[in-house]
This record gives structure tokens, C-alpha cells and sequence, in this order.
């Protein structure tokens, strides 16, 4: 009698490990592992970047320019030689509210420069994207994408692991950007500016409600295509888009610290203060 109990539970015990196995075997995967498996990217946007002559987009074209095209005008954006941000955005203004009117008229005759100049503030993403000339490095990973800007190594993060935007952010110089792939089209999406920067180098301002959504592209090895929309109803009655296209380099990014003298200057003209 004993024997046959045992040999009843031995049976059973085979059965459950036999059922769960099969289970295991045929349940469909979790779905962030079925979402992972062969839908992310098939290009990396990694890579030092230099930008080209950034352009405002006109309505009837959309603002997506044939990223294939050859363009035998674009040259490296120099704005030594080149004042696309002066003439281009300076005389094509954004659709203001009168408030931004107002402020961008008083910066634009104002002699104390920019804010980044007169008092070594952060340029915000917007200028360091479309109208400064030095090199832009992005690398990219599975679950954030980084910029990190020459220009006094400011970097921002663009985050890939499916999270959104804080609630409770708040705002800041460089504000808080959440990412998606399109296909292979990177989509950033950015909120949680200050009101302390410019739009461009023309004098430009926004609100702390400023809405960036970024659209990266890389067409072909050597070229990068961003497309930049901005989108604040508190200054402008409506959104303003813009693009730029980047070349790469083989280049090792620098460092330029903003407001190098001015730090000299006031520690004694570059010589060391000490600590004690």
C-alpha cells in the first residue's frame, strides 16, 4: 500500500513539473522584452558633430528638406563669416506676442549682448543647437542618448527607457527631455525650461512654457539632420520650426570654459588664489 501511495506521488509530482515546464515554453514573453526584440533603431546617431548654416522653415515646404540632397552652398557654420542667426532670424521675425515684442526689440538694440556674454548664463538648448559653431559629440546607448556640447561642456540628456516627464520637475537651464524611436528618427521631447535664455542669438525670448519637440536624423554616415519645432503660446502665437544639418568630424572634443577671462580676471588675472 505504501509502494503504491509513493508511486502515486512520485507520478504527481512528474505531472506538475511536466505541465509547468510547457507553460513556461509557450507563455508569450513580458511585453517591455517583446517590445525590445528587433524594434529599437538600426542607426547610431553616435558621433562628433559639426553644424552647417542653420535656416528657418517656410511654411509651404513643411520644414523637411530631402536629407539626400546636395546642397552646394552649405558650408560649416562659421559665425565669424557667416550671420545667418543675424540676418536670417533677425529680419524674419517669430510671430510675437506683444510682451516678446516688446523684449526682443529692447535686446536687439541693447548693447550688453547676450545674456550668455553679459553674465556667463547657460545658452539653453535652443542656441547651443542652432546657432553656435562649435562641435556637438552624441552617444548613444540603449536607454538614453547624450549631448555633450564644447561650449563650456554643457550636456543634456535625452532618455530612451520608455519613462515621462517628472510631475514635479520644475525648471531649469537645460529643462527635462524624454525620447522615441520613429523608426529611425530619434523624437525628443523637452519641457521645463527658465525664462533665462534666448531662442537664437537674435534676441529672441520665451516663457517658462517653452515646448521643444527635436526630430535627429542620419540620412547617410557623414550627415545628421535635425529638425526643431518650439512651440510656446505664453510668447509666440505660433510654433516656429526651423532645421540645420550636421557633418561628422574624426575630432576630439576641446575644452571651452564660457566666461574663461572674466574667471582669470578675478582671480588675479590667471594666477591662483590660495586656499588657505
Amino acid at each position: 500500500m505504501r509502494n503504491r501511495v509513493t508511486s502515486a506521488l512520485v507520478a504527481l509530482a512528474m505531472a506538475l513539473v511536466f505541465l509547468a515546464v510547457t507553460r513556461a515554453q509557450t507563455a508569450k514573453p513580458p511585453a517591455a522584452t517583446a517590445a525590445s526584440a528587433g524594434s529599437g533603431p538600426t542607426v547610431d546617431l553616435s558621433g562628433v558633430w559639426v553644424a552647417t548654416t542653420p535656416r528657418l522653415c517656410e511654411p509651404k515646404d513643411g520644414c523637411f528638406p530631402d536629407a539626400n540632397s546636395k546642397d552646394s552652398k552649405e558650408q560649416v557654420y562659421n559665425p565669424e563669416t557667416d550671420e545667418a542667426d543675424a540676418s536670417v532670424f533677425r529680419h524674419n521675425p517669430y510671430p510675437m506676442q506683444p510682451w516678446a515684442a516688446e523684449k526682443f526689440n529692447q535686446n536687439r538694440n541693447s548693447e550688453e549682448g547676450s545674456p550668455w556674454d553679459a553674465h556667463c548664463s547657460p545658452m539653453g538648448p535652443t542656441v547651443e543647437w542652432l546657432f553656435q559653431s562649435y562641435p556637438i559629440e552624441i552617444i548613444q546607448s540603449p536607454k538614453r542618448v547624450l549631448l555633450l556640447f564644447e561650449r563650456d561642456h554643457e550636456i543634456r540628456h535625452i532618455w530612451t527607457d520608455g519613462r515621462d516627464h517628472p510631475k514635479d520637475f520644475g525648471h531649469n537651464w537645460m529643462g527635462n527631455t524624454v525620447g522615441h524611436w520613429e523608426g529611425n528618427t530619434l523624437v525628443a521631447d523637452t519641457i521645463g525650461l527658465n525664462d533665462l535664455t534666448w531662442l537664437d542669438k537674435a534676441g529672441h525670448v520665451h516663457s517658462d512654457a517653452l515646448h521643444i519637440i527635436e526630430r535627429f536624423d542620419r540620412p547617410s554616415h557623414d550627415k545628421l539632420v535635425l529638425h526643431i519645432t518650439l512651440d510656446d503660446p505664453k510668447a509666440y502665437t505660433a510654433p516656429i520650426s526651423a532645421f540645420r544639418n550636421f557633418k561628422l568630424t574624426n575630432w576630439d572634443l576641446d575644452e571651452d570654459v564660457n566666461c574663461e577671462d572674466k574667471i582669470k580676471e578675478s582671480m588675479g588675472r590667471g594666477k591662483a588664489i590660495p586656499l588657505h
